[in-house]
């Protein structure tokens, strides 16, 4: 049986309590600083590391702006998000009512909530695949299923292992290992900070467009 990995990974997704944001509208830099943190700075639909990103993270309203104008600075009702699935996204909510998501069939999840993990998973290659019809709906209207979610996520796991790599490289020199050793570990580390930075460049860039 193949593995399966959650969108977000080993980051789980909660918001603060509304009461303890202060900002004034969701534009204001201290809601986008408070929304990073709480989304661990990765997209809450894709799940991709933003900062393996040339373009800034942006805002989504859950709830679309003309369904719901009031809730607009509400904190919980905001997604930190990619601009991909953010226009993926964009106005939709099939149900037209605030109060209900989805109808079982079409609508999303809220990406903060122990549901999300209910309708999507990610699969052992990176691709985001879904376990119900919602599921299938949130990677139709966000694309998920043609963009280069897999690449990035091996981008992503790829820059872990190579910060790994760095711990051990400057953990066994201040031990006084073998230099030859050492040597190994310099020249696989070096190769691999050139395929990674090769990898931004061919894919994430235009993944940001």
């Amino acid at each position: 049986m193949k593995k399966t990995y959650r969108v977000h990974g080993d980051f789980i997704i909660k918001r603060r309590k509304a009461s303890d944001c202060i900002f004034t509208t969701y534009k204001d830099t201290q809601c986008r600083e408070l929304l990073k943190a709480d989304f661990f700075d990765v997209c809450g639909y894709c799940g991709k590391k933003m900062t393996l990103l040339k373009a800034k993270a942006q805002i989504d309203h859950f709830i679309p702006q003309k369904i719901a104008p009031s809730e607009v600075n509400n904190y919980s009702n905001l997604v930190y998000s990619c601009s991909k699935c953010n226009r993926g996204k964009w106005y939709h909510w099939p149900t037209n009512d605030i109060t209900i998501s989805h109808n079982g069939k079409e609508g999303f999840v809220d990406p903060a909530t122990d549901d999300f993990d209910k309708h999507l998973y990610r699969a052992s290659n990176g691709e985001i695949l879904p376990y119900t019809s919602v599921g299938e709906y949130m990677i139709s209207k966000m694309r998920l299923d043609i963009r280069p979610i897999a690449i990035i996520w091996k981008v992503n796991q790829l820059n872990l292992k190579l910060e790994k790599v760095s711990k051990i490289i400057e953990t066994r020199r201040s031990n006084g290992q073998n230099e030859f050793l050492l040597e190994l570990l310099d020249m696989y580390h070096e190769a691999s900070e050139e395929l990674r930075v090769l990898l931004d460049k061919l894919y994430l860039n235009g993944e940001a467009s």
